[in-house]
């Protein structure tokens, strides 16, 4: 198995910074920590690289809030700039294990994602005649630490990246305790199962002629439907944002790239029908996309 060593000077590089920068803020930029990170950017920006060049680096505290979608979920948020250093680590790290994934995974992969995800479902549904959908539960609360830096380890021989790799899992330790049960399976230790606990695999078979909820849309061999709490969601957020645009609190801009964000995803569905119910109530002084 091949290993990697002498890349952490490849992190630890200004311009490297600066394009983990322009990653960090997308579509994050006009709020406040991006905004003020911006505001004194080169400080910033040279405070990272004289922290990390010389390993005094320390991550900042993860800011915690929940979200219903459509079930309660608790999420941590690093500080801004801590995003950056993840961006500057993950530039390296990506192309070396981007290769060891499976064809068939597709979350924060380039070239696949949500959509490329949706159609491989629907070709794998028109193959076979059932589906056994499997959810880790609580998957991220319930990964274990000392594994995951075991699997680092064995690919990465940089101790500078490994130890930075550590120090960003490490600052998480604790974060979720609140969302995690401890799950016993068959043939555990008690004392293992308490120091080292695992996720629990959720599956029930079913024909794929019913349909099978997946990434916000209920998929069929031969056509997807946009789940119904997703389209309550939009609408209810559209609605919002367009009393705010007739109120002037916000620009035509802002409201073109919502619907435009939107639209550009529920066409991977049979929603017509649907955006025309969602759009047709609206009048606009202007015309929307």
């Amino acid at each position: 198995m091949r290993t990697y060593r002498n890349l952490y000077h490849r992190i630890a590089d200004f311009r490297r910074l600066l394009e983990a920068w322009t990653l960090a803020q997308r579509g994050k930029r006009y709020t406040l920590t991006a905004a003020e990170f911006e505001q004194h950017l080169d400080a910033e920006l040279t405070n990272l690289y004289n922290q990390l060049s010389s390993e005094t680096y320390q991550p900042g505290r993860y800011r915690s809030f929940m979200i219903h979608d459509p079930k309660r979920r608790k999420i941590s948020a690093a500080p801004f700039r801590d995003r950056v250093v993840h961006h500057a680590l993950c530039s390296v790290l990506i192309p070396i294990y981007e290769r060891k994934f499976i064809s068939d995974s597709y979350a924060n992969r380039a070239g696949r994602g949500t959509h490329a995800a949706l159609d491989r479902c629907t070709q794998f549904m028109q193959r076979y005649r059932y589906v056994l959908q499997c959810d880790i539960r609580q998957f991220f609360p319930s990964i274990d630490h000392a594994i995951l830096k075991g699997i680092l380890a064995v690919t990465i021989t940089d101790s500078q990246v490994l130890r930075l790799c550590y120090l960003i899992i490490d600052s998480g330790a604790g974060v979720l305790d609140d969302e995690y049960v401890l799950r016993i399976f068959p043939g555990d230790d008690l004392f293992s199962a308490a120091e080292r606990p695992r996720g629990l695999q959720r599956a029930q078979p079913q024909p794929v002629r019913h349909g099978i909820s997946f990434l916000g849309f209920v998929v069929y061999p031969d056509h997807r439907r946009l789940k119904r709490v997703k389209g309550i969601a939009f609408r209810r957020h559209l609605y919002t944002l367009y009393e705010r645009f007739e109120r002037g609190e916000v620009d035509q801009s802002v409201l073109d790239v919502s619907i435009r964000a939107w639209v550009g995803h529920v066409m991977h569905g049979d929603t017509w029908g649907l955006r025309k119910a969602i759009f047709k109530p609206i009048k606009l002084k202007r015309r929307l996309p």
